[in-house]
């Protein structure tokens, strides 16, 4: 059986970053959005400080389709990948 070496966190780290710029602009809110739910997805102690209540993230919401930041919805699953 093959040794698990312990990560680079460094490493880990850089490529995170790497990864991050290569995210088009325009879709860097979303990527936000999907870090802080699997942060809080798997964080025990919820900090609740920067949740916001239902009627924020609705108006939130409303903006972005007001200011045209939505996307057709035959496009929904374009960039899933199917396992």
């Amino acid at each position: 059986m093959a040794e698990m070496n312990e990560p680079n966190m460094e490493e880990v780290t850089a490529k995170l970053h790497k990864e991050i710029d290569a995210v088009p602009e325009a879709d860097r809110v979303l990527l936000l959005r999907l870090v802080q739910s699997y942060r809080e997805g798997v964080c025990e102690e919820k900090d609740t400080s920067n949740e916001l209540s239902p009627a924020e993230s609705f108006r939130a919401g409303w903006r972005d389709m007001k200011a045209g930041r939505t996307y057709p919805i035959d496009t929904l699953w374009d960039r899933v990948e199917a396992s």
